[in-house]
């Protein structure tokens, strides 16, 4: 059977409108995301993806924007798939996180608002860290169109109250900066900079252009325009949000020095660091993320056991640095105003769908259970590495020859980091009588494809995955039924 036949088999597991939990079984590696990449091609709804760590989100990222054809420096409006990353801070820390990590949870927000079937991957942190309302981020982002009515001075303002810093040349995300009728800024969410060219009250035109040079290049018809912070110091009522401060400081036995420091800078729309840990001051009651997903989304827990014990960790980290700087006398937002515990996490996933993703497999003990399980059989490229015997300058790969042999019905894809690494393997496996083609496609990383069906070769361009230590994956479905096998190996990056 084909991966057609696979992706058949994780729709109808998947399918219809059910709550509680479900488990998909023995993945590994690649598998992860390939499997991943079949439910989010078949199923149009919102997928909400957990991970345990922030670099283990980063890796199946990368590995599902691949699968799926994404490029990862596409406009905002042209990507599905979206990392959702936590402010990577230390909470209630005197630091303000990276930009790019602000910017990127508002991105994920707005898919989540105008988009009707996004894909997010995100963390424990990241979910727990409470987010803005949904009219108030509607309020944060514009919807540009080459040749429409726009004042330049109602962009500028738009600019500075979400965030962006007037700099003479526009080289990174946030900046802006003004030549007459030209205004050039660095959105998030975009590759390169962006050039608005103004006559008069119209906007003219839109172009990329390149920070080095400074030169325009290609033209866009749209785009979106993202901020870069999750309130504005310029469009709130400065008095009412002083109020609150100065009555939080009394609560917290502030030093009045510091309090007053910190007031005079609210009071000229001054940043300072850690501002963003007093955001519920500068806006309507925050709510989880939870709360911009629709009914539908599915939630799919990439390691459940180590994403509930990173919960709890990261739980207990905030608890703690809440009450060193409350005893501290720093003035700080309370704990419950900007965090979910971990309980109060499981509360708000709990009224969705939900899939658990784990490498174990498990013998299903009742009928229920058999129903709600699926089993895949999945490998690394550790595997096959072992079992090859080096012999002179090149390896023997007899030991994988032999596997082609177990999965002549099925489709075996190999991927190389280049094209030279590809033409290499295919000279190599000449030697035992495979003759592969070597296929360039047009993918969203620097992956070269060799595919190969049993001793018959057949491209394909859409099933890789690029891991070096957890790329090989050979994934089967079995539920009652026949098996259905692909087969991806990569080598190293």
């Amino acid at each position: 059977m084909t991966d057609i036949a696979l992706a058949q088999r994780i729709e109808n597991f998947l399918q219809g409108n059910w709550t509680g939990s479900r488990r998909i079984q023995g993945l590994q590696g690649g598998a992860r995301a390939y499997m991943l990449a079949l439910a989010a091609r078949r199923a149009n709804r919102p997928f909400l993806i957990v991970c345990p760590s922030a670099r283990e989100a980063e890796y199946l990222y990368e590995d599902l924007i691949f699968f799926l054809g994404e490029a990862d420096s596409g406009a905002p409006l042209q990507k599905r798939v979206h990392l959702f990353p936590s402010w990577e801070v230390l909470p209630f820390e005197n630091l303000s996180p990276h930009p790019e990590n602000i910017a990127g949870r508002l991105e994920g927000l707005y898919k989540l608002v105008e988009e009707p079937a996004p894909v997010l991957i995100a963390t424990p942190a990241a979910l727990m860290q409470k987010v803005i309302p949904k009219e108030s981020l509607k309020r944060s982002y514009l919807y540009l169109v080459a040749g429409q009515e726009l004042s330049r001075e109602a962009l500028l303002e738009h600019l500075v109250a979400w965030g962006f810093q007037n700099v003479p040349l526009a080289e990174e995300p946030g900046d802006f900066s003004i030549r007459g009728g030209i205004v050039d800024f660095f959105s998030p969410g975009y590759a390169l900079p962006l050039r608005l060219e103004f006559d008069g009250d119209r906007l003219d035109s839109i172009r990329e252009f390149n920070p080095s040079t400074q030169r325009s290049a290609q033209q866009r018809e749209e785009m979106l325009l993202l901020p870069m912070k999750e309130f504005s110091l310029k469009q709130n009522d400065s008095d009412a949000v002083v109020r609150r401060l100065d009555q939080r400081a009394v609560e917290l036995e502030v030093d009045r020095r510091a309090k007053n420091t910190l007031i005079e800078s609210v009071r000229a729309g001054i940043p300072f660091p850690g501002m963003e840990f007093l955001v519920p001051y500068f806006s309507e009651p925050l709510v989880p993320v939870t709360a911009y997903l629709p009914a539908q989304t599915l939630i799919w827990f990439d390691g459940a056991d180590r994403i509930e014990a990173e919960a709890e960790r990261f739980g207990q980290t905030t608890w703690e640095r809440s009450r060193q700087a409350e005893e501290e006398h720093r003035l700080v937002a309370p704990l419950e105003s900007l965090y979910l515990s971990e309980h109060q996490l499981q509360d708000a996933l709990a009224p969705f769908a939900q899939v658990q993703g784990e490498s174990l497999t498990l013998l299903a003990a009742s009928e229920r259970a058999q129903a709600t399980t699926m089993t895949v059989e999945s490998y690394l490229t550790t595997d096959i590495r072992q079992e090859t015997v080096h012999t002179g300058k090149d390896p023997t790969l007899l030991p994988l020859v032999e596997h082609f042999k177990a999965w002549e019905k099925q489709r075996v894809i190999f991927v190389a980091p280049t094209k030279a690494d590809g033409t290499r393997l295919r000279e190599l496996l000449v030697n035992y009588n495979y003759q592969l083609p070597l296929v360039e496609t047009s993918l969203p990383s620097d992956g070269e494809m060799i595919s190969t069906t049993g001793g018959n070769c057949a491209a394909m361009s859409d099933c890789c995955c690029l891991r070096p230590a957890s790329s090989l994956a050979i994934s089967s479905a079995r539920n009652s039924s026949p098996v259905c096998k692909t087969l991806a190996i990569t080598s190293g990056r």
